[in-house]
């Protein structure tokens, strides 16, 4: 048995859309989007990361760059995936959601067992799929004015769903020097 099991504090997950990005479709954030990412990661309330998620899309590596370097555990490096990515032009729906999904049920066990505070940073197309699949009790994840560039949803599982933790989700206006 892990030791998450049996300690008092649940693991905890965000799940962040990336910081805004280039508005004529390149994959760099802008320097607003690099600016609320430094304001993430001196986020006085965010946990300390000890396992983090991201697309290969470069706007997500740029999402997360400054919390890995203002990280209390230096060590973190970020998981790149596919599973993570937003839907490709290949994909259909379904296809779409199975990916979303399977990596889900990833999370629930070997990921989530082993780690306290999960990021995953990924699309808007992406994150409404994942919080349509999560076992939780939150009923507006799906919607899309939920998911502005920026913005973190959080969760904690506690018996055996992840439940939101809504009291410490964020955006880019919520973030103070």
């Amino acid at each position: 048995m892990n030791e998450n099991a049996t300690d008092a504090s649940p693991t905890q997950l965000t799940l962040l859309r990336h910081f805004q990005r280039d508005p004529a479709g390149g994959d760099a954030l802008t320097a607003q989007g690099r600016n609320e990412a430094e304001k993430f990661a001196r986020h006085p309330r965010r946990p300390a990361y000890d396992w983090v998620g991201i697309s290969p899309k470069q706007r997500t590596r740029e999402s997360v760059g400054p919390l890995l370097t203002a990280s209390s555990r230096p060590s973190v490096a970020p998981q790149v995936l596919k599973e993570l990515d937003e839907r490709f032009a290949h994909e259909s729906a379904s296809e779409f959601e199975r990916r979303v999904q399977h990596f889900l049920n990833r999370l629930d066990e070997p990921i989530r067992l082993k780690h306290r505070a999960i990021l995953i940073c990924s699309h808007l197309d992406w994150l409404e799929a994942a919080a349509l699949f999560l076992s939780s009790d939150d009923t507006d994840l799906g919607r899309s004015e939920a998911w502005g560039p920026g913005h973190a949803r959080h969760y904690r599982w506690q018996d055996g769903i992840w439940r939101r933790h809504s009291a410490m989700d964020s955006n880019p206006a919520s973030f103070v020097e």
